[in-house]
């Protein structure tokens, strides 16, 4: 899967341990913080981040772009773009109050994770 792939939600649900592993207190953030793996602390750091992340993909004068990411083994790549979620529920996440990005990278909100949650049954 390339960082081109288009995904409607009926879809994700299709994707082999979709539904068992998507991660929604899995943010850029937390992925990405900076870690010293030792073979004690490695255990840890995978259950920490091992599934599906959503995140929201942003610019200035872009529209928002939901995102969805697989990580496994403390390695992570982008599976593809996620379409029909309103531009408003993904433009109020990346402008919620204390909200940071990870290199263009936002989290959701409680709203989108409740609205996304609703939609693909989980």
């Amino acid at each position: 899967m390339s960082k081109e792939d288009v995904y409607d939600l009926d879809e994700l649900t299709r994707i082999e341990n979709f539904r068992d592993s998507v991660r929604f207190d899995v943010t850029p953030d937390l992925l990405f913080k900076s870690r010293f793996i030792t073979p004690e602390t490695k255990a840890q750091a995978y259950r920490e981040t091992h599934g599906f992340m959503f995140y929201i993909d942003y610019m200035e004068d872009i529209a928002p772009t939901l995102m969805l990411m697989k990580t496994k083994e403390l390695r992570s790549s982008t599976v593809g773009r996620v379409e029909g979620v309103p531009e408003e529920l993904l433009l109020a996440s990346v402008k919620s109050e204390g909200v940071k990005d990870y290199c263009g990278m936002y989290p959701l909100d409680e709203a989108l994770i409740a609205w996304l949650k609703q939609q693909l049954g989980l």
